[in-house]
């Protein structure tokens, strides 16, 4: 069945009218979706006769179960890495003796109107956070005018053509560390349908399987 479906696709791509092309793909979906409901049927049916008896149900191919076993990922009860995340750039924040202060700026040149609505909705989720124009300076000249004015880090939009493509750099001050994200369709409150005012809560970010080392430290 797997064989037959790959051919079927296979042979749909190799199909230039666009009209055609979508028909056999509401086809070929429309063939895929009868067959599981008949395999349901079939399960369900073998469960009511056979009861306790009846074969276990397959196992769903999920990307959890899927995803291989990795050696670094971290056991919670490692102290090693405790004591290092006790004592690493950003134990100062967890602890609270330190407040971030994020100075937002953005690639060389006047940003777009796109990219300063992104800005001013960061700083309105971002406590603490300044906007400083970007001008012709180089990073490190913006680092040094940051540390200088007690900023803890550094956030830096880059653009092109007026869309926000390339990613958010963060910097962490004095001495790094530097990671760079890829931001993909980002959707401004305004945008959203319904939307309400933002409260004045600390912002928190939900990472899921950041459990390898350099998962933890990010």
């Amino acid at each position: 069945v797997a064989i037959m479906e790959e051919s079927k696709s296979h042979a749909l791509n190799n199909i230039k009218n666009k009209q055609r092309r979508g028909e056999l793909l509401a086809k070929l979906q429309s063939e895929k979706k009868k067959s599981k409901a008949k395999k349901r049927r079939q399960r369900q049916r073998q469960e009511e006769l056979l009861g306790d008896k009846a074969p276990p149900k397959p196992t769903p191919q999920t990307i959890e179960i899927l995803r291989e076993p990795d050696e670094t990922v971290v056991q919670p009860n490692d102290d090693e890495v405790k004591k290092d995340e006790a004592d690493d750039e950003y134990a100062g924040f967890f602890r609270g003796e330190v407040p971030p202060r994020v100075l937002i700026t953005t690639s060389p040149g006047r940003p777009r109107r796109m990219v300063m609505t992104f800005v001013r909705t960061l700083m309105e989720i971002i406590p603490h956070s300044r906007y400083v124009t970007r001008r012709k300076y180089q990073i490190k000249e913006i680092c040094k005018f940051a540390s200088q004015k007690k900023f803890t880090d550094v956030m830096i939009l880059d653009m092109t053509r007026g869309k926000i493509t390339c990613g958010l750099t963060l910097i962490h001050l004095p001495g790094g560390p530097t990671a760079t994200f890829k931001l993909t369709r980002p959707v401004m409150p305004r945008s959203i349908r319904g939307h309400g005012s933002m409260s004045k809560h600390v912002p928190e970010i939900i990472l899921n399987n950041f459990t390898t080392r350099l998962g933890r430290r990010v």
